[in-house]
């Protein structure tokens, strides 16, 4: 009974221990802050107050070898230059600056272990925080930063994924903001802006909840109910996520910065003004509920993933002004996808989005169904061109089709049959991540008869769980002709003249659809899957649906 007494005065006395908060006062000498606590200290210590002499080696101490450090006061240290190998990065010859937090101080990302630290009060002569200084620092809550003249510079993720800080205000004299210094600080609801900064990279506050204030004197910011924009309110540069279900933009605003709304899952309904010409990338990406925007006809520029993954996007129509590439910027999104005629760089059949002139598929929306059939025109297939697209279940890919990009097809858990015209698989380059996150083993890929083998012994195509010639030329009905496709349900044609009749029968010869074409482009609906034969004036096409 004793010793079992023993053992649970002992465990009690381990975890009250651990518990306690144990204290330190040191005088440090740059470069050997070891040298000043013992093992225990350095393995115990919960509360730390230097005064003294710091360099890039002691922090790389306190973040390596202090696992309990929890508050930590340098206000009165003064940094030093340091050179060497022995500091925060993982770098050689890293030149660590004097006054400044040097980089990856206490950041994870360079030890992969959880840092404790929940306080720290930073030197009075300091004069900037090095990059991802405090990157991943998971439990910080209480930054004191110096309000001395001296402090001017906010470096690149310094304070990223600091996700238990519940307010940011910047110290008077600071005048520069890096880029996603406070990106996903996720519990902040207050961001304050002093007069003195006057540039930051726009990104600073993504992800972020915090409601700006900026001082009524700074020449450059201003808030309006919280979101930031540049002093004239031309561009919308942050938005608090989750702050309100609907937004309007002001009148006179042009642009909406990239990352702006980002992550925003409570937002469903924007009102864009006719004033705005450029929507930022990512600015729109991952806001999931998203189910009502308009593009105005004065938008020039949509960025790179500006509306990727909004699973609930209607369908939008990309005005004739928009002269940006659109590479990834509505991948794995919803809606369906219109361009207007005029648009010189892209165009749209079946709600895809593809080049001008169709040689590249730049992106399918989640909402495209069942058997899709390319334009033959297809040459490439654009980086996460289908993603998410599980609702696919077969696809013909083009019979000119060269080059598919990396992810292409990733998350296409519904596509079971995979149709490829390439009689050699040397004209066909796939990236080498083409299959990324896609069943592959699960897929049945149908090749051209006695390719069989070439595609087996080939290293981006051996993936397919079974590979077939599925008596390819007894399924050549399923391809589309010059003129036509199926795409989303329903038969596409184009090229047409104006006046032709278009019939649509079933293969038995009864008449489901006819229309005349009164532009180039027509869609008949088709009523069910089956083979089905069109007439087009005197040419009739059988296909599969």
């Amino acid at each position: 009974m004793k010793v079992l007494f023993l053992s649970v005065g002992l465990s009690l006395w381990t975890i009250f221990s651990m518990q306690a908060s144990i204290e330190k006062s040191v005088v440090a000498t740059a470069g050997s802050l070891s040298d000043s606590l013992t093992d225990d200290e350095l393995s115990t210590v919960s509360k730390l107050t230097i005064t003294g002499t710091l360099d890039a080696r002691d922090f790389k101490v306190m973040r390596d070898s202090m696992p309990m450090l929890e508050k930590l006061d340098i206000q009165d240290c003064t940094i030093s230059e340091y050179t060497g190998a022995e500091g925060t990065s993982n770098a050689t010859n890293v030149v660590y600056s004097l006054n400044s937090i040097p980089q990856y101080a206490f950041s994870s990302v360079m030890n992969n272990k959880k840092c404790r630290l929940k306080h720290i009060v930073l030197p009075s002569s300091l004069y900037s925080i090095g990059l991802a200084a405090f990157c991943n620092c998971d439990s910080l809550q209480k930054v004191t930063y110096p309000t001395t003249s001296n402090f001017r510079y906010i470096e690149q993720f310094a304070f990223q994924y600091c996700i238990a800080l519940d307010s940011i205000v910047i110290p008077p004299y600071v005048e520069f903001i890096d880029s996603y210094a406070y990106t996903y600080c996720t519990d902040v609801t207050y961001i304050y802006l002093p007069a003195a900064t006057s540039s930051f990279v726009l990104n600073a506050f993504s992800g972020t909840r915090g409601e700006v204030t900026v001082d009524p004197s700074n020449t450059s910011y201003r808030s309006i109910d919280g979101a930031l924009y540049k002093k004239d309110t031309s561009l919308l540069i942050h938005y608090p996520v989750n702050k309100n279900s609907t937004f309007m933009l002001p009148e006179r605003t042009t642009g909406i910065n990239e990352w702006a709304f980002q992550g925003d899952t409570v937002l469903s309904s924007i009102v864009l003004p006719p004033t705005v010409k450029t929507i930022g990338a990512h600015a729109f990406s991952g806001c999931k509920n998203l189910v009502s925007i308009t593009l105005p006809d004065s938008l020039q520029f949509l960025g790179y993933r500006a509306f990727a993954e909004c699973s609930s996007l209607p369908p939008v129509c990309i005005p004739k002004g928009v002269s940006s590439d659109l590479l990834e910027t509505f991948v794995g999104s919803s809606g369906y996808i219109e361009v207007d005629a005029a648009n010189p760089v892209c165009c749209a059949i079946g709600g895809v989005l593809y080049s001008k002139d169709t040689t590249h598929l730049i992106c399918c929306p989640t909402c495209v169904s069942g058997r899709f059939v390319m334009p033959p025109e297809v040459s490439k297939l654009e980086s996460l061109a289908f993603l998410d697209c599980s609702a696919l279940s077969v696809m013909h890919l083009s019979e000119n089709l060269f080059y598919i990009d990396y992810h292409v097809f990733e998350n296409c858990l519904g596509l079971d049959t995979l149709f490829v015209y390439k009689t050699d698989t040397a004209n066909i380059y796939l990236e080498e991540e083409a299959f990324f996150d896609f069943p592959a083993g699960q897929c049945v890929l149908v090749v051209p008869a006695g390719c069989v083998d070439m595609y087996r012994q080939s290293s981006g195509w051996k993936v397919f769980g079974t590979i077939t010639d599925g008596n390819i030329t007894a399924l050549e009905t399923s391809r589309p002709t010059s003129d036509s496709w199926v795409a989303d349900g329903a038969l596409w044609i184009r090229n047409l003249r104006a006046g032709e009749t278009i019939s649509l029968y079933t293969i038995q010869g009864i008449l489901v659809n006819q229309t005349t074409a009164t532009d180039g482009t027509i869609q008949l609906e088709l009523p069910r899957r089956g083979l089905y034969m069109v007439r087009v004036g005197e040419r009739v096409v059988k296909f599969i649906f």
